[in-house]
């Protein structure tokens, strides 16, 4: 049996970690045995504002998990079918980013969500290879601002693709991938 290496990933939210920590962020335990799926749990819900939290904006990054339709746009409107899935995403209704936006009084718009179905914690997509995994997401992003919205809440919801689709075996190249998309939101002025 192999021993199991405890790494941190940061991922989202709390009440209290929202207003205490750099880019508003949780730490995710994740177990380098077997495969690891980097994607948040579950949304808590909140009636607090976004104000509370001196958030103006919520930025999305990764993949199907948090996608509104950037896939569906992508592909004229052919994937994801309807109507087994709801306004190009790949649920059958809003995604949970989209619920907490609301929870906070915000929206989440494809100016601000990056996500593409298919992505993964590096550079590739495996839908189609034209289509950007997290990393290139994030340069995006970074590329179209100087500075990175110091009252943006930045999520990172992203991994099973690595592990599903991309033959990564261990969970270090996809917490690295993540380490380094965390660490250039950061760098560029994103708390």
């Amino acid at each position: 049996m192999s021993t199991s290496k405890r790494l941190s990933v940061s991922l989202i939210f709390p009440e209290y970690w929202l207003r205490t920590h750099p880019l508003r962020t949780i730490t995710f335990q994740a177990f380098g045995i077997g495969s690891l799926s980097l994607l948040c749990a579950g949304v808590i819900q909140s009636s607090v504002q976004a104000s509370s939290f001196n958030i103006d904006e919520i930025y999305v990054f990764g993949d199907s998990n948090v996608d509104i339709g950037r896939v569906y746009q992508a592909t004229g409107g052919a994937f994801p079918p309807a109507p087994l899935y709801a306004e190009g995403r790949f649920t059958n209704g809003p995604v949970w980013v989209e619920y907490l936006a609301q929870s906070l009084g915000l929206t989440v718009n494809a100016a601000t969500n990056f996500a593409f179905g298919g992505a993964n914690t590096g550079t590739l997509n495996t839908i189609n290879p034209s289509w950007p995994g997290v990393l290139t997401q994030v340069n995006q992003y970074l590329n179209s601002v100087t500075v990175a919205d110091p009252r943006g809440l930045y999520i990172i919801a992203a991994g099973a693709n690595d592990y599903l689709f991309g033959g990564i075996t261990e969970p270090v190249e996809a917490v690295n991938n993540l380490e380094i998309s965390i660490r250039a939101l950061v760098g560029m002025g994103g708390n």
